[in-house]
C-alpha cells in the first residue's frame, strides 16, 4: 500500500526505506548550505504537488529520476537529478503563524519571550569535531580536555571536582578566559584516537610518551614524575621486585 501511494522519506519509497533499515552508510557531505527560502512558493507548487487531490497545486506533477518521486512540472531539469536529493515530506507543524513556524523549524522549539534557542548553525558548530591550536580554541572560547577518572587526573570528592590534571587544565582555561569542558572517553585507550579525530583539544591524563604514541601527537615537556616503591612488612625484607615472582 505504501508503494502504491508513493509515500516517501528521504527520496525513496517507504517500503524500500524499511528494507534498507539497519544498513549503515558513512556520511559523505563535507559542507552543508542552508538556503532558507522564506516567503517562497508553496510546497504544492514545487516539491509536493499532490496530484489528483483537492489541494493539488496549479502545476502538474512530473516523474523524476528518483523511483516513485514526483515534483512540480516547473522543475524539468531538477527532476533529472532527484536521485541525488533527499526530499522530506513528513514535517507537520503546529504553528499557524509563519514567524513562529519558522522559529520552530530552525530551533525545534516554540518561541519563548524569555529565551532565545540556538538555531541549526549553532547546533552544527557545537557538534562538529574541531581540529586546531590555541587560536582556534580561543575563538571557540571552549577548552575541551580529554582525561580519565583516577585519583591523579580527574575525580569527584564531596561534591567538588578535583585531580592534578584537572586542576592544571582549569587554571589554563581561566588564564585564557575559556570555558572548560571535560570529556571522559569510555576507555583509556580511546584518549589519543579521540584527540586525533578532533573530539578534544588536548589530553590531560598522565600519559607517558612512547614510540607507539608519538606519531602525529605532540607531547608537552614532562611535568609529572612518578617513582614506584615496594612496601612490605619488615619481616619480609624485600629489596627487589624480582623477589615478588
Amino acid at each position: 500500500m505504501l508503494q502504491a501511494t508513493g509515500a516517501s522519506i528521504l527520496g525513496m519509497p517507504v517500503s524500500k526505506l524499511f528494507a534498507a533499515s539497519g544498513q549503515a552508510a558513512a556520511a559523505k557531505a563535507e559542507h552543508v548550505i542552508l538556503f532558507w527560502n522564506g516567503g517562497g512558493m508553496s510546497h504544492v507548487d514545487t516539491w509536493d504537488p499532490k496530484p489528483g487531490r483537492p489541494v493539488q497545486g496549479e502545476f502538474s506533477a512530473i516523474d523524476t529520476s528518483a523511483d516513485g518521486i514526483q515534483i512540480s512540472s516547473i522543475f524539468p531539469n531538477l527532476a533529472k537529478q532527484m536521485h541525488h536529493c533527499a526530499l522530506v515530506r513528513s514535517i507537520a507543524g503546529t504553528n499557524g503563524a509563519h514567524g513562529r513556524a519558522t522559529y520552530e523549524l530552525q530551533t525545534s522549539y516554540n518561541m519563548d519571550p524569555s529565551l532565545v534557542h540556538p538555531g541549526l548553525g549553532s547546533i552544527v558548530v557545537h557538534e562538529k569535531n574541531r581540529l586546531g591550536d590555541l587560536p582556534e580554541i580561543k575563538q571557540s572560547r571552549v577548552l575541551r580536555v580529554l582525561t580519565r577518572n583516577s585519583a591523579s587526573t580527574y575525580f569527584l570528592w564531596r561534591g567538588e571536582l578535583m585531580g592534578f590534571e584537572y586542576e592544571l587544565a582549569r587554571e589554563f582555561a581561566e588564564r585564557h578566559d575559556l570555558r572548560l569542558k571535560v570529556i571522559v572517553p569510555p576507555r583509556s585507550q580511546d584518549l589519543l584516537p579521540w584527540l586525533a579525530e578532533g573530539r578534544g583539544d588536548l589530553v590531560a591524563a598522565s600519559l607517558t610518551p612512547s614510540d607507539s604514541r608519538t606519531p602525529g601527537i605532540a607531547f608537552s615537556e614532562p611535568y609529572n614524575y612518578v617513582t614506584h616503591q615496594i612496601v612490605s612488612r619488615a619481616a619480609d625484607a624485600l629489596t627487589s621486585i624480582d623477589e615478588l615472582a
